[in-house]
């Protein structure tokens, strides 16, 4: 459906083109006593416009998502139906007079140099190294890089699926919402963008700009004392390979930049991401079906006197062909079966959600009366994540259903049987 938006005192579809813009800015500097607001509930739901760098955005009121109708693209999942549920308001804080928003983060941006009687000594972990092994009860309070990276995607909407997306998403499109999305976050006091590195997709004609680009972005990490400033980079796995230094990590559209692992962060990552990199290395040749999945990193690094980079924490998350995460053998297939099968569906990100939590694997959106939580049971889930899945089907809004992977019935079938609206 085509979103409908009350603005300048009537009513406006979303074109998305500078005509639409110009209304949101006559809208923001002209009726600043008018809330603008979605029509896709009678009466509308409220919204506001923020203003970041030259571009105006239509946006929700916090925790306003679950009031816009379930099909409209304004529409959230209620808190409960994501791991951002016990972030809002806390680690996360949305500020509508500014169009900002706060993180609050678990990991360290500084590297302490330690001194040289104490070389030895193995260096302390940061609180947010550990965001993928969580226990129930052992959540963060505050957002680690996994919840930094799922958040990014979460806001740029990549989390999100119609029909009418396929084939249309690719790094250039990718980079560029995530890279506007960093625009409108800070970490403590500081614009995302002055911490975060994102590459555009690879220009061939550019590129010696480009490359002069990134090194002045990474030369200004660079200290001779004192703590060391770390550089945040989120970009797509090419390659992992053995070096002189440990392991090199090559990013695309950015193989010119030395990445490195130490022997002890390879291991780390080994273990803690064994799924990704093995659902990469089975799925991520381009020459195999010419659609291949993509494994996702964020990671703090120090900037060496040389420009290398040497990595401090990481987190990784892998999505299919159409950019969309999933964690699992049976949420991918889930993914993959209701992209096939042409519904509309929204991705829940777990954030810092441990593993004996549990959420929906995809929300339709495309059913009727309401739409329907759609949970996966597996025959190896603890009686703790069963707990808390029938905890959480009793309090979602809308239907919910449980596809039992043992149970003889396909998730074909168990999609299939659900009317669309």
């Amino acid at each position: 459906m085509t979103a409908q938006y009350l603005l300048c005192g009537g009513r406006h579809p979303d074109t998305d083109d500078e005509a639409f813009q110009s209304l949101l800015a006559d809208h923001y500097h002209n009726r600043k006593t008018e809330q603008p607001r979605c029509l896709c509930q009678d009466p509308g739901v409220p919204l506001y416009i923020a203003k970041v760098g030259d571009r105006y955005l239509l946006k929700r009121w916090p925790n306003s998502g679950a009031e816009h109708r379930y099909v409209c693209e304004k529409y959230e999942p209620p808190l409960e139906a994501s791991g951002i549920g016990s972030l809002m308001g806390g680690a996360i804080k949305e500020e509508p007079l500014t169009g900002m928003t706060s993180l609050a983060v678990d990991f360290s941006l500084k590297k302490i140099k330690r001194a040289e009687t104490a070389a030895s000594a193995p260096e302390p972990v940061d609180a947010g190294a550990d965001d993928d092994k969580t226990s129930p009860g052992s959540e963060s309070r505050k957002l680690t890089l996994k919840s930094i990276l799922h958040y990014l995607w979460d806001k740029s909407e990549f989390c999100r699926w119609t029909p009418n997306m396929q084939d249309r998403r690719n790094w250039a499109v990718i980079s560029a919402h995530l890279s506007q999305t960093a625009q409108t976050l800070q970490v403590k006091q500081l614009a995302l963008p002055q911490l975060l590195y994102i590459p555009p997709v690879w220009n061939q004609i550019d590129g010696e700009r480009q490359s002069a680009r990134r090194q002045s972005f990474f030369a200004g990490f660079q200290t001779r004392s004192g703590p060391k400033r770390l550089a945040m980079v989120l970009g797509e796995v090419k390659s992992i390979e053995p070096s002189q230094y440990g392991h090199r990590l090559v990013l695309k559209s950015m193989g010119d930049t030395r990445i490195y692992l130490s022997g002890s962060k390879h291991a780390e990552l080994q273990k803690r991401f064994g799924f990704e990199v093995s659902s990469w290395r089975q799925h991520g040749d381009p020459t195999d079906n010419g659609k291949p999945h993509h494994l996702m990193v964020l990671f703090t690094a120090s900037v060496t006197e040389t420009g290398a980079l040497q990595v401090e924490d990481l987190t990784m998350m892998i999505v299919n062909p159409h950019w969309l995460p999933y964690f699992s053998l049976h949420d991918g297939l889930v993914i993959s079966t209701s992209v096939a099968m042409k519904r509309r569906f929204l991705k829940p990100m777990t954030y810092n959600l441990g593993k004996g939590r549990t959420l929906p694997s995809v929300i339709l959106v495309d059913t009727r009366p309401l739409q329907v939580n759609l949970f996966i049971k597996t025959p190896v889930d603890t009686e703790i994540l069963c707990r808390c899945r029938e905890e959480l089907i009793a309090a979602s809004r809308g239907h919910s259903l449980v596809w039992a992977t043992d149970g003889g019935e396909n998730v074909y079938d168990v999609i299939d049987k659900l009317g669309r609206a």
